[in-house]
């Protein structure tokens, strides 16, 4: 049968893998702050994809509503968003410092707290 998978972070890296292993198999929504990633994606292996920032409760909410509206379900949840800087952290901008911790441990808990109660499997790549 075939699954409902989201996925946060699936533009790039270890998420682009696990939807081009995935999306012959199963439905994957891929959620990404870059539109133009996820477009490239969406082209490349035939999955859904929208724009999300995984840090922002009210717009997990809204793509997870989009999600079981189009749907009617989500079977499993990939947390997969990380975000790096380079170079000395005093390098770096006081907002991007920020929006790193945000993305890299609210990104990991908020799409949790949206799910079905029938999402039968979490699982959380980015410690």
């Amino acid at each position: 049968m075939k699954k409902v998978i989201l996925i946060s972070g699936g533009s790039d890296g270890l998420g682009k893998e696990i939807v081009k292993k995935l999306s012959p198999r199963h439905t994957v929504v891929n959620l990404s702050l870059h539109k133009e990633k996820i477009d490239a994606v969406v082209k490349e292996f035939g999955c859904e994809g929208m724009v999300c920032d995984v840090s922002d409760a009210k717009a997990v909410k809204e793509a997870v509503a989009r999600i079981l509206k189009k749907h009617k379900r989500i079977d499993c949840l990939i947390n997969n968003a990380g975000i790096w800087i380079q170079g000395a952290l005093e390098t770096n901008e006081p907002a991007k410092i920020k929006q790193l911790l945000n993305v890299n441990t609210l990104g990991t808990i908020i799409p949790d707290f949206f799910l079905p109660s029938t999402a039968n499997l979490i699982f959380q790549v980015n410690l």
